[in-house]
């Protein structure tokens, strides 16, 4: 009896070979991030003045309290873990309301929530 299993694995292999090195299949990209927003990777973010703060505050009470003041997101303000999360967070949250908000409007909302929530900013 003649073994069949080799040459039917090495025939499959050949065939996949293609598929692989052409990464046929890609991730798509991204969501587009507003414009405007600082460096992820600043060192030191400084205070918010405060008329960053009352355009925040507006914005938040405006478009988000109705929602996010409810039991059910007290969990999320444990697992952001610094001001960059809260930025994309804040980012993508805008972008499924379709709320078309400036990177200024995101960047005024995020610290507007940092300074009462979070403390992520000395």
């Amino acid at each position: 009896m003649r073994n069949t299993t080799t040459p039917v694995a090495a025939l499959l292999l050949l065939l996949a070979l293609p598929a692989w090195s052409a990464k046929l299949v890609e991730a798509p990209p991204p969501p587009p991030m507003p414009e405007g927003l600082p460096d992820e990777y600043e060192t030191q973010p400084q205070p918010a003045a405060p008329e960053t703060m009352k355009l925040g505050q507006v914005l938040y009470e405006s478009h988000c309290m109705s929602c996010h003041e409810s039991v059910a997101r007290v969990s999320l303000r444990r697992t952001l873990g610094s001001l960059t999360e809260l930025r994309v967070q804040v980012s993508r949250r805008a972008g499924e309301a379709r709320l078309q908000w400036s990177g200024e409007e995101v960047e005024a909302v995020v610290r507007y929530l940092d300074g009462r929530h979070y403390r992520f900013t000395p």
